[in-house]
This record gives C-alpha cells, structure tokens and sequence, in this order.
C-alpha cells in the first residue's frame, strides 16, 4: 500500500511538472496559438515518463561511483549544453516581445527544464545500459544489415530515377564523358563516375553504386557494434532510423560528391573506432589495412578539405599513442605519398585543370559585402580595391548573407584579379574587419549558421535536398531529365519530404543540432573511461571546422557527414566501461 502511495504521488508530480513546464517549453519555439492539442498532449506524456524515470533513481545511479569533483563537472556540462542548445534553437521570437517580462522569464526558465530533463535522461540511459553476452556475429550480418537500406533507397530511385543531379553533378558528368578534368570538383570523384557508368551510362549507375557502397557501410558498423557487444536493441534501432529516415533516402539519389565524402567520413570514422579499441592490433590484418585504404583515399579525394582532416586526425592519433599504431602511421603515409603523387604527375599527365582558390574566400566576400551593404567603415583605397573586384553597387544589391553564390558568379565578378593580388585582397579584409568588428561578426554568423544554429532563419537561403535535377535545362541538354515510373509513388515521396522541411521536422536538416549530438556522446564516452574513442569524431569535427571557415552556403550536403557520424558516436557511447581487444582476421 506504502508503495503504491508513493507511485501516485511521484505520478502527481510529475504530471503537475509537465503541465507546468510544456506551455513554456512549447512557446519557446512558436506562438502558442500555432501550437496543436496533439503537440501539447504528447509534450505532457513524454515530461512525464521523463520526470517518472527519476522516481527509480536507475538514471542516477552510474554517477553514484563519481568523486565530488566529477560530478560537478558533469552536471556543470549538462547545464552549459543545455544552454547553448538553447541559443543555438532560438528564433526570431517576435511574438514574445508583446508579452509581461515575466511571461518571458517563464518561457526561458521552462524551455532550459525541459532541455536539462531530456540530456540527464538520455546520459544516464547511455551511461545505465549492459552489454550483450559475448557471442560469435556472422560477417553475413554486413549484407543483412545492409539490405534493408538498399531495399527502401531503391524505392527513392524509382520515384526519382534516372538520379537527380545539381549543376556541379552536371559538369562532373560532362567530364566523365569528353572527358577532360578541372579540379573545380575532384577529379576522383569524377573517376568513380566514370567507373560507375562504364557498364550502365545513367546517372541511376551512380545512384544505385553509391547507395549499396552506403548501406554496406552502414551494415559494417552494425555488424562492428554487434562484435563490441553493444545491446542489439540499440543497434536494431539505429539500424531503423537511419534506414526510414528520408535524409539518408532522398541523399541515395543526390549525386553531389559530398554524398561518397560523406560516406567515406563514416566509415573512416568507423575504421578509428576499431582501431582504438584494439590498440591499434586491427590493422594487422592485410584485408584491414586495404580497405583503411579505401576509406582514407575516399576521405581524402572527394572533396578539397579532407586532406588536411586526414592528417590532422592522424597527427591526433600519434600524440596519444606514439609509435603503437605503427602499422596505421605507415600506411597513412602510402596515403599521403598517393594523395601528391595524384595531385602531382597523374594530374599533370591528365592535363587537370587546377582549381581556384575563389570557393575558399567565401566567409571574407561576405564580410566584405556586409560592409559594403550597410555602409560601414571603408577608405578611399579598400573601396576602390573592392570596386576592381566587383563594381561597389553590384556588392550592394546581390548581397545575401547567407550565400555567397550571387556575387561569385556574377558575370563581373574578377576572380582573376583576386588570385593576382592575393596578399593586398586579404590585407584590405583584414583592415577592413578590423575597421567594422560587429557588421563582420554579424556576417559571419550569419554565413555560417548552418555550421552552429539548429533554428533555421525563415525566409533566408537554405537547401536541405533537390527534388529534380537543376538547372532542368542543363538535364535535358544532357539527356538525363526525370523520368516518372510511378507517378502515385513520385508524388507520395515529393510530398514526404516537403513536409520534412516544415515545423516540428526540419531539424533532421539542420547538422548542428548532429554536431551538438556529437559532443554530448563524446562526453558520456569520457564518463565511461573511453576518452580516447573521441578521436573517432576527430574526422567529422575536423571536416564542420573547415566548413565554418570556408562556407558557401546553407546546404545541408556540406556536413551531411554529421548526420551519418553522429550514429555512430550514439553507439560509441552505448559501449561499456571496459576495453574490448578483439581483432578481426581478414
């Protein structure tokens, strides 16, 4: 009877507490006029299981080993994340600024609750869950795992066959066929069209190569968490998400090179784990370091930035285990001797092209533009420097702070004069921000809020996905417009992720709200004693740095990588506290 007693009474809290806080929470993020009865019920329901799971103290029990001081840094981790979540979600919020102080109080107090509820909620499951028994996994498992997403992707292929390809896709195409090659787009990648479509000449060739590449990846880390005896449960239900869910679909038949990068982030990314938690005995095996191989040329080919992310990561490696890893320290440097021995002579033979550095400059062209616009600092001669760039009122007009695009490719825009006065072109932006520190942080902040803002901005540029080839034009030039096999599935799976992209689902597509992920698994993997399994994110935090720098524009294909990544970290953290050494042969 007691305890029966003390289960109601714990249930009356915890409802009240949910009633209490759901409104605010809620309101945080939209008028609450807009907000449905089913988003409060359902809001209500989950605080309560949330509040409820307290009652046990099951949640707080892995913390109960914790010294003083660990636990003040935990919990001085929760609330500094939970803030930041904050800032990073928060909108324009117009319609709070009618309401008492106190409403607005209310509002922020419960939305940080809510937040801090749902993170010390999801560590302690992390930090509570039990391994598996130790038990023998099939490499059969990769191609079980595997055919569930090669299954559902291949439904997205049919809706949008042959492919749906951008305007880069379309030159990487053109040159896969002439062919002759400009490093504007990484020519491996370009190669692995040309591969692809060697039997098959369809963009659904490379539709269909990149998304079984995709999906065995995706069964190999199953398979590898399976192996680390990580609760099947959990892997069962990654397994789920990321097959159902539409960002990995409509992205198997999107053939921008970020995709294959992107890929190849994952699987190097997984590769670090094993060879982490082995000591670095994984790699004895010769099977293992080929496909290390793979993985590293894939990471470092397909897109300008993963070179420096791979040696970077590899650098991190040595200076915390020194010379254990031998064996991945040689072959990384096969890797490096590869990557300038393509650059160099096979390029050279290939007559490449070289790329500009013009993609590079495009945080500094929008500090500049945001100067420009809002009439900020300028001397006679940064203006007329500026003004050889791109005549000053056309800087005015085609600013948007958000994508540089319409002032790079405009027909006036001097690029050439840029690459012959490097050094004056980044002195004048430096006394330029120098000169105007709040309009250039502004600017920033804005041109890379895809990188740290989860909220996404209405009415500002953004490009989650095509749902066509674009230009359409440029496809049916080439040959390859859309070619509807099944107008009701078409029209089901443009209607799917139309949807996606509006309130309360459009943050699948904002990869901040994956990089914050990211971290808070890294944590918990530190609370576990694992610390060194946070170089296994090194690749993707490494690839989000070099986008924050060198963004240009709101497209989530840059760091889908996060997306991809944070699935595994999540499983990363499901490992125990102990160190698994296993090794795999072949």
């Amino acid at each position: 009877m007691k305890r029966k007693n003390t289960f109601l009474k714990s249930l009356i809290i915890s409802v009240s507490l949910s009633i209490l806080l759901t409104p605010g929470f809620l309101f945080y993020f939209s008028p609450i006029r807009n907000v449905s009865i089913l988003a409060v019920i359902l809001s209500v329901i989950l605080l309560t299981l949330l509040f409820m799971s307290y009652r046990t103290q099951f949640l707080f029990k892995p913390y109960n080993s914790f010294s003083k001081i660990n636990r003040i840094t935990f919990i001085s981790f929760y609330i500094l994340f939970s803030i930041i979540l904050m800032i990073s979600s928060k909108g324009p919020q117009l319609y709070l600024s009618d309401n008492h102080p106190y409403i607005v109080i209310y509002v922020y107090l419960a939305t940080f609750f809510v937040i801090l509820t749902f993170i010390l909620a999801l560590a302690g499951i992390l930090l509570s869950l039990k391994e598996n028994s130790v038990s023998t996994v099939s490499r059969w498992k990769i191609l079980i795992y595997a055919l569930p997403y090669m299954m559902i992707w291949s439904i997205y292929l049919i809706a949008f066959f042959p492919a749906i390809l951008s305007i880069d896709s379309m030159q990487q195409w053109d040159q896969a066929h002439v062919p002759y090659f400009h490093d504007w787009h990484p020519v491996p990648h370009t190669w692995f069209i040309m591969l692809s479509t060697s039997v098959w000449d369809s963009p659904a060739a490379v539709a269909a190569a990149q998304s079984i590449i995709l999906s065995l990846i995706f069964g190999y880390c199953a398979y590898c968490f399976e192996k680390y005896r990580v609760n099947k449960i959990v892997i069962y239900l990654m397994l789920l998400v990321t097959a159902i869910i539409p960002v990995t679909g409509i992205y198997s038949v999107n053939l921008w090179k970020d995709v294959l990068f992107s890929a190849a982030i994952l699987l190097f990314s997984m590769y670090l784990v094993n060879i982490i938690v082995s000591n670095g005995k994984w790699m004895s095996s010769k099977t293992n370091m080929l496909f290390f191989v793979l993985a590293s040329y894939g990471l470092v080919f397909f897109r300008h930035n993963g070179f420096p992310v791979f040696v970077v990561t590899i650098f991190l490696l040595f200076i915390v285990f020194r010379l254990k890893l031998l064996r991945t320290y040689i072959v990384s440097a096969f890797i490096i001797a590869l990557y300038f021995f393509i650059k160099g002579p096979v390029y050279n033979y290939l007559d490449v092209i070289p790329a500009t550095q013009n993609e590079a400059l495009a945080i500094p062209t929008q500090q500049i533009a945001a100067v420009v616009q809002e009439s900020g600092k300028l001397t006679e001669e940064q203006r007329d420097f500026i003004d050889k760039i791109l005549p000053i009122e056309i800087w005015k007009k085609k600013y948007n702070p958000y994508i540089v695009d319409p002032l790079k490719f405009d027909e006036n825009y001097n690029a050439d004069f840029i690459q012959d006065n490097k050094k004056e072109y980044f002195r004048t932006w430096l006394e330029i921000s120098k000169q105007n520190p709040e309009i250039v942080t502004r600017a920033y902040l804005k041109e890379s809020s895809l990188v740290w803002q989860i909220h996404n901005e209405p009415g500002t540029y953004f490009l989650p996905f095509l749902l066509r080839s674009d230009p359409q034009d440029m496809a049916i030039q080439r040959g390859i417009q859309h070619q509807i096999k099944n107008q009701t599935l078409t029209a089901k799976a443009q209607g799917l992720l139309a949807k996606t992209v509006q309130q309360p689902f459009y943050w699948m597509w904002r990869p901040a709200l994956f990089s914050f992920a990211i971290l808070l698994f890294v944590f918990i993997l530190i609370l576990k004693g694992r610390w060194k399994l946070i170089l296994a994110a090194a690749p993707v935090m490494l690839n989000t740095a070099a986008v924050a720098i060198s963004l240009p524009a709101q497209d989530f294909r840059y760091l889908y990588a996060n997306f991809l990544v944070a699935f595994i970290m999540f499983l990363a953290a499901c490992l125990g506290k102990k160190e698994i050494i296993k090794v795999e042969k072949n």
